[in-house]
């Protein structure tokens, strides 16, 4: 994972981002594709992409192997997206 953070193939928040790591997230991704099995709910509305196929992977370490697997996460009730 260094060596591709190193590449910068892969972007992570800077330690110690407090509260608005998330968005964060959000922010550098606009462009890519998250790792994460959080739903980003309080930013959907404002970012609707989140929920875009192709644009989430959730990762899982199983026996010693990291799993990834597309996903969209489940609609936000207090989003308001129109897909």
């Amino acid at each position: 994972m260094q060596s591709a953070i190193d590449a910068r193939r892969v972007a992570q928040p800077p330690a110690g981002t407090e509260g608005r790591g998330d968005a964060l997230v959000v922010d550098i991704a606009v462009d890519g594709v998250i790792v994460s099995n959080d739903n980003f709910a309080p930013l959907q509305a404002a970012n609707p992409w989140l929920r875009t196929s192709g644009r989430m992977l959730g990762a899982t370490l199983s026996q010693g192997v990291w799993v990834f697997s597309l996903r969209v996460p489940p609609l936000n009730s207090g989003a308001r997206y129109k897909g």
